[in-house]
């Protein structure tokens, strides 16, 4: 079965996590998802489960959602 992205991410990652650590805001959270979910490394990285290399792409992705915003 496949995962989606933006099931597993708020299921495996603390909301905490989201705010403080990507310092996202609360109304951020649902389009950075997306933005994260537009990537097609996302679904492998979903369905492999390993959340390092999740937590390395969600902090990378977090950089290049920040440019776009700026």
């Amino acid at each position: 079965k496949t995962v989606v992205f933006n099931d597993f991410v708020p299921k495996n990652f603390s909301k905490n996590f989201l705010l403080n650590t990507l310092h996202l805001s609360e109304d951020e959270i649902p389009l950075f998802l997306e933005f994260c979910n537009a990537d097609a490394k996302s679904e492998t990285l979903a369905n492999g489960k390993n959340i390092l290399e999740i937590t390395d792409f969600l902090l990378s992705k977090k950089q290049e959602f920040d440019k776009l915003k700026n």
